[in-house]
């Protein structure tokens, strides 16, 4: 509601989650910086490499799919988690799609660069 009322949703905007602690905390993008209050925090996405996703899933299944990335993919793998908040990008905005057909990219920050692979 905070962002309908200060004009903050654009056709640009796009709806995000980023998983803190296994929780979903839902997030809006925005073309510029937006002061914090006690109705919204703000931040910035780090740049880096990233394991991404993408899944055609309900939300609920978000966080278990999550779940066997860090615990089965990552250490079978060569990578390891980078420490900051794995996020999840909707591309298509989730009011306009039925829940069955929503698409979601989850995007897991990895240790190291792209140029050490």
């Amino acid at each position: 509601m905070f962002a309908l009322v200060h004009r903050l949703l654009k056709d640009t905007t796009e709806s995000l989650e980023v998983i803190r602690n296994g929780e979903l905390i839902a997030c809006l993008s925005t073309r510029k910086p937006v002061a914090e209050n006690p109705h919204i925090c703000s931040g910035r996405l780090p740049e880096g490499l990233y394991a991404i996703f993408t899944l055609k899933s309900h939300t609920a299944s978000i966080s278990e799919f999550y779940e066997t990335v860090v615990n089965y993919w990552l250490p079978a793998g060569k990578y390891k988690p980078a420490g900051s908040e794995p996020y999840v990008l909707f591309p298509s905005h989730p009011a306009r799609v039925e829940p069955e057909n929503r698409l979601a990219e989850m995007y897991i920050p990895l240790a190291g660069s792209a140029a050490a692979r």
